[in-house]
This record gives C-alpha cells, structure tokens and sequence, in this order.
C-alpha cells in the first residue's frame, strides 16, 4: 500500500516518541517537524539514487528538429527529464555490453535503436561533419539549465524525428508545508527511508552515538540491500538475459 509523506513522517516519529502530526493537519507549519521532513527528503535522494527503480521508470517521445535558417540545431528538449533523471539499459549479449534503451519512432511500425556516445565525442563528430545529414545512429544526453535534459543525436537528421528514450527519474521533493505534496505518496520503497529517518532523528537529539548509531545504520542498509534485492528480481535485471 502508498505511503504517503505524512504517514511516513508519523511513523518515524511515533518509534522515536516525538509528537506526531496531527490527523487534522494538512500542511506542516511546525519547525521540528519541518526539519524532520527534510531530513526524509534527503534520504529518499538517496534511495532513489541507489538503484533504477521500476516506479521511477517513464518513456519520453523527443522531437528532434532539422537545422534551419530559425536556429534549430538537430537536438531536443526532454519534457518530464531532470538533471537526476538517467537512460535505462539492458545488457545485449551479441554486443557484449550495454544498450540504452533510445530507439527512432518515427516509422511507430518499425522503430530502430540509437547507440550511446560520449557526449564529447557526438559534438566533435557533429562539428566534423556538418554538411552530413542522415538518420541519426549515435545519441547522448546533456543537462541545461533550470534541471532539464537536451536530446542530441547524430548524424543530423534531415527531416524532423521523433525518438522514444526510457528513463528513470527520481520524484521531485516534497514539501510538507504544502498540502498536495504532504498527502503525497512516496515512489520508491519506504522502508530504507524510515529507518534512516528514525536515525536521523535520533542523532539530531543527540541519542545515536558509537555502537548503536552503527547499529541503527547497518538496519537501514539492510533495508535498502533488501529492497534493492527485490525490485532487481521482480523487473528480471541481467540474470534474466538469454544467452
């Protein structure tokens, strides 16, 4: 079952008797568990970054432009991307390494993979051959400004194309002052968050110090190593892969 921001909070705070939040409060306003909810915010940036999550993975359609007289330079912007978000991939057995799963869909009937590349070594590529205009072969990611993704790929189309790209990008910040996010469900397992959140606590009262903060620590880890585990299997990983 969703685990909301506020039942996750409540339940760290319950284990460690802190005051809970009420029933009846829809946005947070008091200091310490302002702070507290912080703190669950930073330790689910860390889940989240520990792993490719299934409930994290999402497909965008990107529209790659041709070059022309208005400025367009053959790339894309990615909606629903982030500076956190990252490319899924497999691994190929016949290529001995991994494929990003980033294919042409412009011809939905017959959609071709992209290869990665450095994205070093695409602009070098794109700025050796810029009379070159064929379908695109390589692809690579960059981060812009304002947390956003830009698409790039090469050769430079001749025509507009549309590319499917998976990716896993963590949920965005919850502010527990703010009623929509506080009534939030977390994505991602929340066990690994409120064992972390209850140490967290504990060491910012000053109670979680020498053996029992490793103690309390090495629980986390476990329930993190444990939902890792588990989402692992459930979405096939590479043991999965035929030969």
């Amino acid at each position: 079952m969703a685990v909301t921001l506020k039942q996750l909070l409540n339940r760290a705070l319950r284990i460690t008797g802190e005051d809970e939040i009420a029933d009846s409060t829809t946005a947070v306003s008091d200091k310490q568990h302002l702070l507290v909810a912080e703190m669950a915010n930073q330790i689910k940036e860390e889940v989240e970054a520990a792993h490719n999550w299934r409930a994290l993975r999402h497909q965008v359609t990107v529209s790659i432009t041709i070059p022309d007289s208005g400025g367009a330079d053959g790339t894309g912007s990615v909606t629903g991307g982030k500076e956190t978000s990252r490319v899924v991939r497999i691994q190929e057995p016949h290529r001995g390494m991994e494929q990003a799963l980033c294919f042409d869909v412009t011809d939905s009937s017959n959609p071709v993979p992209l290869y990665e590349l450095d994205l070093a070594e695409l602009l070098y590529r794109r700025k050796m051959d810029t009379g070159n205009t064929a379908d695109p072969y390589w692809f690579a990611l960059d981060n812009t400004a304002g947390d956003g993704l830009t698409l790039y790929v090469h050769p430079t189309p001749a025509s507009t194309k549309s590319i499917s790209i998976f990716l896993v990008t963590p949920q965005d910040r919850l502010d527990a002052a703010v009623e929509a996010d506080l009534a939030t469900a977390i994505k991602v397992p929340v066990r690994p968050i409120e064992m972390g959140l209850i140490r967290y606590i504990l060491e910012e009262r000053g109670e979680e110090l020498g053996i029992n903060s490793q103690f309390s620590e090495a629980k986390e880890l476990k329930a993190l190593r444990d939902a890792v585990a588990l989402d692992a299997a459930e979405q096939g990983d590479y043991n999965l892969v035929p030969e």
